[in-house]
């Protein structure tokens, strides 16, 4: 057996547990240290980039353009119930620039 860290009768010493203690501290704030740069690296780094973000903004502003609009949506939804277009005939090709 190997008595490193133990004395006469064979229990581990006042060291070994210091030791011990200091290896789990050292784990834990080495943890905490890599989940802090993590984080801040999630701050800094945007998850969306900066023009994607712009062409949603801008797409946001043209639906309430169109929605605010009321004669557009009337001439846009006026003829709906009247032009529709079933999967069937779809399927069967009638039109063929839908898919």
């Amino acid at each position: 057996r190997y008595w490193a860290y133990r004395d006469e009768q064979g229990s581990y010493n006042l060291f070994f547990w210091k030791l011990t203690t200091v290896r789990l501290l050292f784990v834990i704030v080495f943890e905490h240290v890599v989940l802090g740069v993590v984080k801040l690296i999630d701050i800094f780094i945007p998850d969306i980039p900066d023009s994607v973000q712009l062409r949603i903004d801008i797409d946001e502003i043209i639906a309430n353009d169109i929605l605010n609009d009321d004669d557009s949506i009337k001439k846009k939804f006026s003829s709906v119930g009247t032009n529709t277009v079933t999967r069937k005939e779809v399927k069967e090709g009638r039109y063929p620039g839908i898919s």
